[in-house]
């Protein structure tokens, strides 16, 4: 905005520079095609003037769009390292609670293994005292016959 201010202030003083040369204290040497000639190129100057101003404004838009746009990419750019981080946080979890599952999957059939042992031991003992059974009541029927 300063420049555009700036590159104003210089075209309007080339204006006046310009007319001073075509006032009326000149006029009297300059010939009618010199006359022609600097109003020609007068209008040029002002018509190029125009334009200058005309770019330098959208060259003023354009560097605060990129402004805008730069902004926006450092926002998404930091917004892309923290959910960087936050996935790594998660897979971390879900290869410990992976781990942790395997785990009690090996413990669990650990358990199971111990369990069927255990129930077959359970199953011969269960056998066991019913022979015992069986031979202390056949023992008692044999004591009982005798004692008759």
């Amino acid at each position: 905005s300063f420049d555009l201010q700036k590159n104003k202030i210089q075209a309007q003083q080339k204006k006046k520079m310009v007319k001073s040369s075509t006032s009326s204290e000149n006029e009297a040497c300059c010939s009618k095609s010199c006359k022609k000639d600097i109003d020609s190129l007068n209008s040029k100057i002002t018509e190029l003037t125009d334009k200058l101003g005309e770019r330098e404004n959208m060259l003023f838009h354009y560097k605060a769009g990129l402004a805008r746009v730069e902004a926006r990419l450092a926002k998404h750019r930091n917004q892309e390292v923290k959910y960087c981080k936050k996935i790594r946080v998660l897979e971390f979890k879900t290869e410990s609670r992976a781990n942790c599952i395997e785990s009690l999957t090996k413990e669990l059939e650990l358990i199971m293994k111990e369990k069927e042992g255990l129930d077959s031991k359970l199953a011969g003992f269960q056998t066991a005292s019913k022979d015992l059974d069986n031979l202390l009541e056949s023992r008692r029927s044999d004591k009982n016959k005798e004692g008759l």
